[in-house]
């Protein structure tokens, strides 16, 4: 009976693949056209919503940084004025009207005014706002590109999901068939072999409901792929898994590349430099603005008479044109110094967190890289031992044909050939995968993208290795099959 532990890590290894949606409505490609790797990636990033928020963010960004840049010298406003007041006349020396002449004809009063600031030195006031903007848009295009790396990395994952269910699938079928080739002869044999038609029924219900959960891994594997690209299963490519070609660096190498481009490593470090220009503005309350102020206004009364002394003040034909260099210095030092207290404590706790992020990262690059390493080796051991167990199927079948044999050899053949066939395609999965985090971990792009799809060949590009395999599948039990190259 085939071993069921062979098989559980299925859906296992589909689950953890991320879902996300993502619209290709104004994508027009020919119908039922199925889609290499690179081309699902491409599609998918062109208006995927965690790019569109990343873009969003990043225009965010620098509005804030250009609100910065200019809004201080731009602190200008101007007012009017419109009331109503009774008419009066007369002069400085003479009036024929009282203090407050309300009883009076009463007439329009218009006014207009048009005063600002501009900061000459704030003592690093304005350049730290500068400082932190410019912060500001490097971690949003740090965190662009970490979208970006992310969903690759999902589509990925997904991807080479929906290839090791489909492997698997058929791996489960053609034991299937190969059981159900064995029960028939059990069948039309002697009495002698009704032990074997016991174990053979049992293993092909076994296998069956084997099939059973495959299906449902596929079927997970298919909606994670088809909720990521929107694309009907149809689109997606039925081919062989095939394991990524990549040669390996140094590990000293990805630790210096994860520490260089990781884009959170990038957002931790911008995130230092703002708080760093957060706490230089803070200090600088300390000090004054020194400021150009500028002020002219005009008020007009036509029923009040204008006084034209400039040693009286007319309040209702009025006229200033102003302008001074001014000082402005607030008196809050005690609570300036607590909030200089605050940003330093802020900016030692973002400085802690990146040095942490820093160790968290060259663990996972490490590991990451050790799992690939160890999928390349898994894949190259069963690679040799698939030909050598399909030598012993061959060879059990034949031998359980001429009744040389009984079932648990046969059986025993059975499993060691299609758990060994399952290793390899968990292997070639586990390597493809592991590289794809590889990427996302280390920061930056470690292949062509191109060379991706070579993760699944077409029929066309089959090789006659490839083609004996699938020759093997068909064959009846105790076919004399291909021999191991």
């Amino acid at each position: 009976m085939l071993d069921r532990c062979a098989f559980v890590p299925i859906t296992a290894c589909l689950y953890g693949v991320g879902l996300c949606s993502v619209s290709l409505a104004s994508v027009a490609y020919a119908e039922g056209q199925a889609f290499s790797l690179s081309e699902l990636t491409r599609m998918t990033m062109r208006a995927h919503p965690s790019i569109e928020a990343a873009e969003a963010a990043l225009e965010a960004a620098e509005a804030t940084y250009r609100e910065a840049r200019f809004s201080p010298f731009f602190q200008f406003e101007v007012q009017g004025l419109f009331s109503m007041a009774p008419q009066a006349s007369g002069t400085s020396v003479f009036s024929p009207d009282r203090q407050l002449p309300i009883t009076n004809p009463w007439g329009p009063v218009l006014g207009a005014a048009v005063s600002g600031v501009v900061p000459l030195y704030t003592f690093g006031k304005v350049r730290s706002a500068w400082k932190a903007g410019k912060a500001g848009i490097a971690a949003a295009k740090a965190a662009r590109n970490l979208a970006e790396q992310k969903l690759a990395f999902q589509l990925r994952q997904a991807f080479f999901g929906y290839q090791f269910a489909i492997d698997t699938l058929y791996l489960l079928e053609e034991g299937e068939n190969k059981v159900a080739s064995a029960l028939k002869i059990a069948k039309e044999g002697s009495e002698a072999r009704g032990a074997d038609r016991y174990r053979l029924s049992l293993a092909a219900k076994d296998i069956a409901a084997r099939l059973l959960e495959a299906r449902r891994a596929k079927a997970v594997a298919e909606q994670a792929l088809t909720t990521l690209s929107q694309l009907a299963p149809s689109r997606f490519p039925d081919c062989p898994s095939e394991p990524v070609p990549y040669e390996p660096l140094s590990s000293d190498a990805y630790l210096a590349a994860s520490a260089e481009h990781r884009p959170e490593l990038l957002q931790l470090r911008e995130a230092i430099n703002a708080r760093r220009a957060e706490l230089t503005a803070t200090r600088a309350h300390l000090y004054p603005d020194i400021a150009l102020t500028m002020r002219a206004s005009t008020t007009h009364t036509p029923g009040i008479t204008d006084q034209n002394n400039p040693f009286i003040i007319d309040n209702g034909n009025f006229r200033t044109l102003n302008a001074a260099l001014i000082a402005r210095w607030s008196l809050d030092i005690l609570g300036n110094r607590a909030r200089s207290a605050e940003k330093a404590a802020k900016l030692k706790e973002v400085e802690a967190q990146a040095q942490a992020a820093e160790e968290g990262i060259a663990i996972q690059v490490r590991d990451t890289f050790e799992a690939w390493v160890e999928a390349r080796t898994s894949r190259n051991l069963w690679e040799g031992g698939t030909h050598e167990m399909r030598q012993w199927l061959v060879s059990a079948g034949q031998g359980y044909e001429v009744g040389a044999a009984d079932s648990r050899d046969l059986l025993d053949a059975v499993k060691a050939y299609f758990e060994a066939r399952f290793k390899l395609l968990t292997a070639i999965f586990s390597g493809n995968t592991a590289l794809a985090r590889l990427e996302h971990v280390v920061g930056e792009a470690l292949v062509p993208e191109e060379t991706w799809d070579n993760a699944c060949r077409l029929e066309a590009e089959l090789t006659d290795e490839d083609a004996d395999v699938d020759a093997f599948a068909d064959e009846p039990l105790g076919a004399s099959g291909p021999e191991p190259s």
